[in-house]
C-alpha cells in the first residue's frame, strides 16, 4: 500500500514539474486548478486507503478475538469434562472404600 501512494506521489510530481514554467496568465490558472484538483484527488485517495486499512485491521483483530474466544471456550469444555472424570473416580474411589469397609466389618462380627 505505501508502494503504490509512493509511486502515484512520484507520478503526480512528475506531471506537475511543469506548471512552474513561465506562461499566460490563464494557463497559470488552470494548472494551478488542476493541481488543487489533483491534490484533492490525492487525498480522497490517501483517505480511502488508510479507511481500507483501518478496515482490514479491524477485521484482523475481529477474527483474532473469535479465534482466541473459541480457543477459551474449548479450553473450558476440556477442563470441565476432565473435572467431571475425577469426580466420577473420586466418587468410585469412595464407593470402594465403603464396601470395604462394610466387608471388613463383617469378616471381625462373624468369627
Amino acid at each position: 500500500m505505501r508502494k503504490s501512494f509512493c509511486f502515484l506521489l512520484l507520478i503526480v510530481s512528475i506531471f506537475s514539474s511543469d506548471s512552474h514554467a513561465q506562461t499566460v496568465k490563464g494557463q497559470v490558472t488552470r494548472k494551478i486548478l488542476q493541481d488543487d484538483s489533483i491534490v484533492v484527488r490525492l487525498k480522497r485517495s490517501r483517505d480511502s486507503l488508510e479507511a481500507a486499512d483501518i478496515r482490514e485491521r479491524d477485521n484482523m483483530n475481529r477474527r483474532a478475538f473469535l479465534r482466541m474466544a473459541k480457543e477459551q471456550e474449548e479450553h473450558r469444555k476440556k477442563e470441565k469434562r476432565r473435572a467431571y472424570i475425577r469426580i466420577g473416580i473420586g466418587i468410585v474411589l469412595l464407593i470402594v472404600l465403603v464396601l470395604g469397609w462394610n466387608r471388613r466389618g463383617k469378616k471381625t462380627a462373624t468369627p
